[in-house]
């Protein structure tokens, strides 16, 4: 029998003493027994309202640390992100390499050939330098182009400043080098020449 069922049986049986004990007043120990019972009933009562005091206490506190939990986890789940971080992009630099010393103010271009996206950077007149950036990995060939009408360069493996000849067009047409960038990699060299060429195909991105 659990505490709180022997406790409600002895307060039964005590209310029963204490009515014959006031019916039969002469019955002094009967009074007795029935007080004793219920001071036992009192007793018990109390410790099993004061165990069950604990216990609810104890599942409040448990259920306020599981709470206070699952708070902080949502509040770390669903606080503000950190942006990740930028992605590590490359660049290609060179000379732009005339026959005269008038440069024209022009728009240089590298195209990633396996994607066909173009990346272009506009360089002023007079400038002897450019450099493309922001470039993901990837392999590229570079040619620029006096626009908005003009003549187009590329960086080639050939040595000519100026296609001329229809033998010269053709050859240095043929001559792009790919540049292969790593993430992170600063490409310097790639220095235009071939003015003259057909690089305008690479010029226009793929639809």
């Amino acid at each position: 029998m659990t505490p709180q069922r022997s406790a409600t049986f002895y307060t039964i049986i005590a209310t029963g003493l204490l009515m014959l004990a006031c019916v039969l007043p002469a019955t002094g120990g009967l009074r007795a027994t029935a007080e004793a019972i219920a001071a036992r009933a009192a007793g018990m009562l109390g410790t099993v309202e004061a165990q069950a005091t604990h216990i609810l206490g104890t599942a409040i506190v448990g259920a306020e640390a599981t709470l206070a939990g699952m708070l902080t986890q949502e509040a770390q789940a669903g606080g503000v992100t950190p942006p990740a971080p930028d992605p590590i992009t490359a660049s290609i630099s060179g000379e732009i390499l005339t026959t005269t010393p008038d440069r024209p103010a022009l728009r240089l271009f590298a195209r990633e050939v396996v994607l066909g996206r173009v990346y272009s950077v506009d360089v002023a007149q007079g400038q002897p330098t450019f450099t493309i950036d922001h470039l993901p990995e990837g392999t590229y060939v570079v040619v620029a182009w006096y626009a908005p009408q003009g003549l187009t360069g590329g960086y080639t493996s050939v040595l000519t400043l100026a296609a001329a000849s229809v033998e010269e067009q053709d050859a240095c047409g043929h001559a792009l080098v790919l540049v292969k960038l790593a993430p992170g990699e600063a490409f310097r060299g790639a220095d235009i020449r071939c003015w003259g060429a057909n690089f305008f195909t690479w010029i226009t991105p793929v639809p």
